[in-house]
């Protein structure tokens, strides 16, 4: 990532050790959790989504303001549109992603869309202890 890039990011990154995040799972996830102590990432091509690990609008019209900004023309910014969005299918085969949320654990929309079964659990952390991990969190 360009240094304009990560400073679109970076707006994100949350800094509030404290926060609570949930992760609901179905048993065989949580499995994999227990028995080897990391967690399960799953590539962007596995999500329903299929813009999951696409780059987002926001990053088109900054990369494209840059280019404007360096003299290029709309046939040249139009070509580097084409190549990022090649880039961002091909990422999504790359990119691994495991989905956290700040919503409550009894929410029945997240038990509904992510445990998808009576055998399934929320398990809860902070920001604090995924980034002892080397984690780093965005929202």
């Amino acid at each position: 990532m360009t240094s304009v890039d990560w400073q679109l990011l970076r707006e994100f990154e949350t800094v509030d050790d404290a926060l609570p995040l949930r992760r609901f799972m179905d048993i065989s996830k949580f499995l994999h959790l227990v028995n080897t102590g990391t967690l399960y990432l799953a590539p962007s091509s596995a999500f329903e989504d299929n813009l999951e690990g696409h780059y987002t609008s926001r990053d088109y019209e900054a990369w494209d303001r840059q280019l404007a900004a360096w003299g290029f023309d709309a046939k040249g910014r139009e070509m580097a549109s084409n190549a990022k969005a090649a880039i961002a299918r091909h990422n999504q085969g790359a990119v691994v992603v495991s989905c956290w949320t700040t919503e409550c654990a009894n929410s029945a929309r997240l038990w509904a869309e992510y445990a998808r079964s009576p055998e399934a659990v929320v398990v809860e952390t902070t920001v604090g202890r995924l980034a002892m991990e080397g984690v780093r969190i965005f929202v």
